[in-house]
């Protein structure tokens, strides 16, 4: 036997071939008590000769009726009675048989799978009573809206070539076929040479699960001859539209476009990313525009059909009107060239790459749902080297790939293809005269230069003493708005009285209610919200680029003339205390609450935003509007921008709308931060819960210091994400917590490392000493380039993904700003990131000893 252990993404998967050449791929799923064999011959409606047509599909049938081992309907008898199950499929490029059975059932499996695929006896009456069946079968898929109109479909697009027919074949040809002409054809396409065995599920060892392979098919040889191959042949040139009235009630749609890929081609894998993005969720772009902005389909489906080498992409839909198949064929083309535009965000390309990763996982799980991912990967024999460049292709894609992928094939359209089926009942639907150019990408010349990069910076101070900071993105179709005012949330006259006040700031002004300031933003699809953290307030708002003027209108009223009406406090206050007690019935919330007055002295971050119930309760209009007025000054207001703008009318417009509203002279100061002080102590506070919810914290340095980013990487090798080491180690490996998280928490130069873990009583000290050891280990012993190398690309990655957007720009932008950095300070911040290296972070963790430290634990004593 050859062997090839899979590594990286695959393990662990084994790739082995037996001594009869048959290729065996493996893949444990330990905790399963079942198994999954199933056995794939490269052999479908592609490789049959003309007068042939049908004869894969048919003898698929045959093989369940016995050979000399075990009588027609027997291997069904046998497989039922073990509690388990079979089937198998017939595809244009394949053939498969497969069985489900407990565990303790792998040797009958392949024994059942061994004699009947290998020596079906393909008996003369059982073939006469079986092709009655298999004409049947051709009648009911006729018969059938979508998949009758589908065959028609794919017979004229495919006209020409060895796709070009039905898997199932015809009447006519059903009636030439003979038994001699099935065991010739068996002869030819079922060897050793030309199948896959896939194995999954929960046997308990793989060598003696070859070795059973190789016992089930001992008696199975190759005589050395080689596979025949049938003529392929190629698209015409042109196109093949079909609308032809029926006696269905819905209208049936298909469109057709040649295309690159196939097989495991990395034009494959972009595709199969690109199918995802365009219309894979809920809120991809087909889905959003034929179902839900204009309400064109009840469904629809756009895939890759993943034949090889005459690849193409597969749109089909299901309508109620042939009134609307022009404008479906036109949003989908307008989709279609919006990708090929470079319309994608990283966001949506990560979002299908995390996606189609999450669904192999899924599938991984469970026995069956292993064996089928694996077979639809590996039937044609392929290297587990070449199915994991495939998967690195996808998880790779970037989306300048998808645009050069969706451009490609739109500018060489060599065939494309159009059936509706409709009611007689309706109109004959209106399609584009030449459905090929219709469809095809006119191909635009890029500019040789690349634009100057837009810098974010100071674009105005203006007389008032309000600084004005920009980040403009020209191509950007929104704009965003943040206005700050700072505060001293330690100096509050009654705890939660700042959060208050900017919340009512929302709530009215005295020309304008709630609902029709709500309402003006709403009309014009934009939002309006509190931008409130401990050391800052303020309003932030998000709207289309045209309509910039309404926000730079709206919140300088809303903040100098807020109404402050008395329901809206009442409403507020309610809220807040309603609030306060639900975090008193979460021992995570409550830990939290301790952890941050304890361990932050003298910092705002010690506060509770939300106030105290005393406190809130005791908050009144007069003292709400008092206390506004002196946070609203001028002198300290930040203003932040992003998106599309025209920068001189955007400062004009602010100075005439700030000079015209009434703010305060004086200005109040942001708090000093304070400082992470946790004196190696522990606090436990008993709560009756079944869970108990420890917080560890160790300091680490602000924003503002040279190594923050490297605790960044830190906090993510620790204990962000499913890979991260208190996830693998704390929760799947040793079973100590049920839920991890982690936070770097920083201000300019307050910084905390805080560990959260949720686990059971009996289980906490194990926990606690659990935490420490990986982070001593971290520190004393360091990490594998590969751990680095992962950290850095997710923590570059999350940069990119929040830099893209408009609203991103504007958040990072205000945080650099109000942490008094420079406004370019997310752009040094990314290229310093990238610039690190995984020797610079090694002697930085060899530098580092765990020292100071704080810890509260709230849970049954």
């Amino acid at each position: 036997m050859s062997d090839n252990i899979a590594s990286g993404s695959l393990a662990p998967i084994v790739e082995r071939t037996l001594s009869n050449g048959l290729k065996v791929y493996l893949f444990p799923v330990h905790e399963s008590g079942r198994i999954y064999a199933d056995l794939w011959f490269g052999v479908g409606a592609k490789h049959e000769k003309k007068g042939e047509f049908g004869i894969s599909h048919f003898l698929e049938h045959m093989v369940f009726k016995g050979n000399e081992r075990f009588g027609a309907g027997e291997i069904d008898r046998i497989t039922e009675s073990s509690g388990g199950y079979n089937n198998a499929a017939t595809h244009s490029e394949y053939t498969h048989y497969y069985f489900v059975m407990p565990a303790a059932k792998l040797k009958l499996a392949l024994t059942l799978l061994g004699e009947m695929c290998t020596r079906p006896a393909i008996d003369a009456a059982e073939f006469t009573r079986e092709r009655e069946v298999v004409m049947e079968e051709i009648k009911q898929y006729r018969d059938h809206p979508v998949y009758g109109a589908y065959a028609e479909h794919q017979a004229r697009f495919y006209e020409g070539t060895a796709w070009g027919h039905n898997t199932l074949g015809t009447e006519v040809s059903l009636l030439t076929m003979t038994p001699e002409t099935m065991r010739s054809h068996h002869k030819s396409f079922y060897r050793p040479e030309n199948a896959s065995l896939i194995l999954t599920g929960g046997f308990p060892d793989i060598e003696k699960a070859l070795k059973t392979a190789e016992a089930a098919f001992a008696g199975w040889k190759g005589d050395g001859s080689k596979t025949p191959k049938r003529s392929l042949g190629e698209f015409q040139p042109g196109e093949s539209i079909l609308l032809e009235a029926t006696d269905n009630e819905s209208v049936y749609g298909f469109l057709s476009m040649s295309a690159p890929g196939g097989d495991l081609s990395k034009e494959s894998a972009l595709l199969s990313v690109l199918l995802y993005v365009l219309g894979g969720t809920f809120s991809s772009k087909l889905h959003q525009a034929l179902m839900e902005d204009e309400h064109l389909c009840q469904e629809f489906d756009f895939m890759s059909e993943n034949t090889h080498p005459l690849n193409s992409l597969l749109f089909n839909f299901t309508t109620d009107d042939t009134a609307k198949i022009g404008r479906i064929i036109e949003v989908f083309r307008n989709c279609l060239h919006s990708a090929a535009e470079s319309h994608f965000s990283i966001s949506e390309t990560s979002g299908a790459k995390a996606a189609l990763i999450a669904h192999r996982a899924v599938d991984a799980e469970s026995t069956p749902g292993a064996g089928s991912w694996l077979g639809d990967l590996a039937y044609l024999r392929r290297s587990l080297q070449q199915i994991a460049k495939y998967i690195e292709y996808m998880e790779k894609a970037t989306p300048e790939e998808l645009r050069a992928a969706a451009e490609a094939f739109l500018t060489n359209l060599k065939r494309t293809g159009l059936t509706i089926t409709y009611p007689r009942s309706m109109q004959k639907p209106v399609v584009p005269r030449s459905l090929s150019d219709f469809m095809s990408y006119p191909q635009k010349k890029r500019a040789a230069t690349r634009r100057a990069s837009k810098q974010p910076r100071l674009i105005a101070k203006l007389d008032s003493g309000v600084k004005v900071y920009g980040w403009p993105s020209p191509s950007s179709k929104l704009f965003a708005v943040k206005f700050y005012l700072p505060y001293n949330i330690l100096e509050e006259p009654l705890a939660g009285i700042s959060r208050i006040a900017n919340h009512l700031m929302l709530k009215g002004t005295l020309s304008k209610t709630a609902v029709e300031i709500s309402k003006s933003f709403e009309s014009v699809g934009g939002s309006i919200g509190v931008a409130f953290s401990q050391m800052n307030m303020g309003i932030e708002s998000g709207v289309l680029a045209a309509d910039w003027r309404l926000p730079i209108e709206t919140i300088p009223e809303m903040l100098s003339e807020a109404a402050f009406d008395d329901a809206e406090l009442k409403q507020a206050v309610w809220q807040a205390i309603a609030a306060l007690k639900t975090q008193k019935d979460q021992n995570r919330s409550v830990a939290w609450t301790k952890f941050a007055r304890e361990f932050f002295p003298g910092s705002p971050f010690a506060v509770q935003p939300l106030g105290e119930e005393e406190g809130v309760a005791r908050i009144t209009r007069s003292k709400v509007r008092k206390y506004a007025g002196r946070l609203a000054g001028l002198d300290g207001m930040r203003i932040v921008v992003s998106g599309n703008y025209n920068e001189s009318e955007l400062i004009e417009k602010l100075t005439k709308e700030l000079s015209r509203r009434k703010f305060s002279k004086s200005c109040t100061r942001a708090p000093d931060e304070g400082k992470f002080s946790g004196k190696k102590r522990r606090f436990d506070l008993e709560m009756d819960k079944e869970q108990s919810a420890l917080i560890v914290g160790i300091p680490a340095p602000g924003i503002g210091s040279d190594s923050h980013l490297h605790w960044e990487l830190i906090n993510c090798i620790l204990g962000v994400g499913a890979t991260s080491r208190f996830f693998v180690n704390l929760r799947d490996r040793d079973s100590l917590a049920y839920a991890v998280f982690s936070m770097y928490i920083a201000g300019r130069r307050l910084g905390c490392l805080a560990t959260t873990i949720l686990t059971s009583r009996e289980k906490l000290e194990q926990a606690w000493d659990g935490i420490f050891l990986e982070i001593r280990t971290l520190f004393d012993k360091g990490l594998t380039k590969t751990e680095f190398d992962a950290a850095k690309t997710f923590v570059v990655q999350q940069s990119l993904n929040t830099l893209e957007t408009t609203a991103g720009k504007a958040r990072e932008l205000a945080r650099s700003v109000l942490l008094g950095l420079s406004p370019e300070f997310p752009l040094i911040r990314l290229s310093t990131l990238k610039a690190i290296s995984y020797d610079e972070f090694r002697d930085y963790l060899c530098s580092m000893r765990l020292g100071d430290w704080g810890a509260v634990h709230v849970g049954r004593e």
